[in-house]
C-alpha cells in the first residue's frame, strides 16, 4: 500500500508504543512475547474482517469528469486503489499495533519467520501493467477521491458502474 507521507503524530505514537513494548518485553519470556504477538494478530484479523464486511453496503456512485474520461480498465484500477486506501484507513491502528508487536518480538527473540511472512503479505499484489497504468495517473486526484464520503470506507470496487 502506498504511503507517501505518514502523519508525524503517527510516528510519535509508533515511537511511544515501541518503547512501551520494549520496556514490557524485558519482563516477558519468548513464549509470552509470542502470545502477545498472536493477540495483536487476532485483533488485526478481526478488524480486517469488520472492514471487509463494510464492502456489503450499497455501491457508491461516482461521477468525476477526470475519472469518467479514462478507459474502463483505468477506471477499475483507480477504484481498486481507492478501496485499498479505504481498507488501510479502516484497520490502520490495529495494523500499527501488530507491526510494533512484530518488530518487538523479532528483536527480542531473533525469530524472523513472522516478520518474513508479514513482509510477503504486505507486498504489492497488483499486476505490473496495473501499477504502470496507475503511475501515469494523477495521484493527488486518486487520494482526493479516496477522501470523499462515499468512498472513505471500504467498498466493493467491482460493483461500481464504469462510465463508457
Amino acid at each position: 500500500m502506498p504511503y507517501d507521507k505518514l502523519n508525524p503524530l503517527l510516528w510519535l505514537v509508533c515511537l511511544l508504543f515501541t518503547s512501551n513494548l520494549w520496556a514490557n518485553s524485558l519482563l516477558q519470556s519468548d513464549s509470552e512475547l509470542k502470545v502477545t504477538l498472536m493477540n495483536h494478530y487476532n485483533v488485526l484479523n478481526k478488524k480486517v474482517s469488520a472492514c471487509n464486511s463494510l464492502k456489503e453496503r450499497p455501491t457508491p456512485s461516482v461521477s468525476e469528469p477526470w475519472l469518467t474520461d479514462l478507459p474502463e480498465k483505468n477506471q477499475r484500477a483507480v477504484f481498486l486503489v481507492v478501496n485499498e486506501i479505504a481498507m488501510a484507513r479502516c484497520y490502520k491502528q490495529e495494523e500499527v499495533s501488530y507491526t510494533m508487536a512484530l518488530i518487538n518480538y523479532t528483536a527480542e527473540t531473533g525469530d524472523s519467520s513472522y516478520l518474513d511472512d508479514w513482509i510477503n503479505t504486505k507486498k504489492n499484489y497488483l499486476q505490473t501493467d496495473t501499477v504502470l497504468l496507475l503511475r501515469k495517473l494523477d495521484r493527488a486526484k486518486i487520494y482526493e477521491l479516496s477522501e470523499r464520503e462515499n468512498l472513505f470506507f471500504p467498498f466493493n470496487p467491482f460493483t461500481i458502474p464504469l462510465s463508457k
